[in-house]
């Protein structure tokens, strides 16, 4: 044996004896040791206990949204891990290592990887035989299936999860599996439904207790545990569906509920998406400054994490866009668009950001621009089966074409047209009455008196039943222009 080969197994055993001597040392306060106990027992080539103190790095560092700390925590231990025997228990942790990788790349928009992740430990799960870690990870397989755009996929992945969770009885996977199938109902436009579930959802959190009050579950002891910030997402999604349903009172208590319970987790991500959703509220109801205010907060928080949101970019820039900022709304539109695109979540959301552009740079006076950009949002949301996100593209669409330099009525009428009988199908209440005030302007630019004062009338009366403000008095203009 060399000198130098001699040199570093007496450096591995002096690590393993360092770790021991922290365990022993340290015995009823080793939490408090974690970062040194990982060190020390990757170095000493200890690793069962370099997995398992890795692991719990990874988890707080992701908890205090140092990212890239948490992902070389898990990928070390996943590293470890491979060092290991081959047995039963070894695999089970490959499975909730990958499971565990979640709350790290989801904020960092690496949904392709996420994927990649499920699908190895969906192998694992499957050749273990162990339903409750199938289950687990088809709940998420559904959830990055809906961030890539593979919408009826998700349904399926999220429904053989709920399968799964009734077989066992597991209300912890049931309650995840029908969340994640809401998510992927909202992204193909069933609003009804999606929101019924997320009502679901809410309600098993409230039936086990105040959600603030619940205890935090250790993953490493309960694979797949639903961490306590997990219990504000439903209310947060929730509050983006009533908005759209043009039920603003249920929509604002869900969104305020979502920050109230992410603010007492102390959950940064889940703090700055609950801005997000009641932000998108805010803006949906036309209040342009509480939703400036709001998305301003959230967008704050994110350039303190260093972290981007792709929502909270255009939900600011749109609402900067609509009370007449420009110059500051479409470097936010922009870089929301160039940024969601950049990651792997080129399915849902991108055609609503490519929507709010395209109206922006209408407002601009870039016709040529808006028109593309509306296309490529109606082409986007068909293509991923995102019914809610194609009737929003088609109003733009519509507004692109009737005041681009080509001023296609008949075009812009039949996309209107479209835009209305989906939103209608759809429940989206807001978007059927700016439908009818996109249509009053257009026939009163045609001449077409009549028509025009119905769509008219119809959008105000819908905005006045909604208490909608900012478009009411776009539709009081263009009816004094009537005369």
């Amino acid at each position: 044996m060399t000198y130098g080969t001699l040199l570093q197994q007496r450096r591995r055993e002096l690590h393993a004896r360092i770790v021991e001597a922290i365990e022993r040392l340290y015995a009823d306060r080793l939490s408090q040791h974690v970062e040194r106990l990982a060190y020390h027992a990757r170095r000493g080539e200890v690793w069962d206990k370099a997995v398992t103190y890795l692991r719990e790095v990874g988890m707080r560092a992701a908890m205090r949204s140092a990212y890239g700390e948490s992902l070389t925590s898990f990928e070390e231990a996943l590293r470890a891990l491979g060092r290991l025997p081959e047995s039963h228990d070894a695999r089970a942790q490959a499975i909730d290592l990958r499971l565990d990788t979640r709350v790290v790349l989801a904020p960092l928009g690496q949904y392709d990887r996420i994927l990649e992740y499920m699908r190895e430990a969906e192998i694992l799960a499957r050749e273990l035989g162990d339903r409750r870690r199938l289950g687990l990870v088809l709940a998420d397989m559904g959830a990055r299936l809906r961030n890539v755009g593979e919408h009826r996929r998700a349904l399926e992945a999220s429904r053989q999860a709920l399968d799964i969770a009734g077989e066992l009885g597991d209300l912890g996977l049931q309650i995840e599996a029908k969340y994640r199938l809401a998510q992927a109902l909202f992204a193909v436009g069933d609003l009804r439904q999606a929101t019924a579930i997320f009502l679901e959802t809410a309600q098993a959190f409230a039936d086990q207790g105040d959600p603030l009050e619940l205890p935090a579950r250790d993953p490493a002891l309960y694979p797949g545990a639903l961490p306590s910030f997990f219990k504000a997402w439903p209310h947060a999604w929730l509050g983006l569906l009533f908005s759209h349903l043009g039920q603003f009172s249920e929509a604002r208590e869900h969104a305020e509920r979502a920050i109230q319970i992410a603010e007492r987790t102390n959950h940064p991500h889940t703090v700055i998406e609950s801005h997000g959703a009641l932000g998108g509220v805010s803006l949906e109801r036309g209040d342009l400054d509480t939703a400036q205010r709001v998305f301003e907060r959230g967008v704050a928080l994110l350039r303190a994490g260093s972290v981007g949101d792709a929502n909270l970019l255009s939900g600011l820039g749109y609402a900067y866009a609509l009370s007449g900022r420009l110059p500051e709304a479409l470097p936010l539109l922009e870089e929301a668009v160039r940024r969601e695109a950049s990651i792997s979540a080129m399915g849902l959301g991108l055609a609503v950001r490519l929507s709010r552009l395209a109206e922006a740079y209408l407002r601009a006076g870039r016709a040529d621009e808006a028109l593309r950009r509306a296309r490529s949002a109606v082409k986007l949301s068909r293509k991923h089966q995102e019914r809610a996100n194609e009737a929003i593209a088609l109003r733009v669409l519509a507004e692109a074409t009737a005041l681009g330099d080509s001023g296609d009525a008949i075009s812009a009428g039949r996309h209107y047209a479209d835009s209305l009988a989906l939103a209608e199908e759809l429940g989206m209440r807001p978007l059927v009455a700016h439908c009818h005030l996109g249509l009053g302007k257009l026939h009163r630019r045609m001449g077409k008196r009549q028509q025009a004062e119905e769509h008219l009338t119809r959008a105000l009366t819908l905005y006045r039943e909604m208490d909608i403000r900012f478009w009411p008095e776009q539709a009081e203009a263009e009816m004094r222009e009537l005369g």
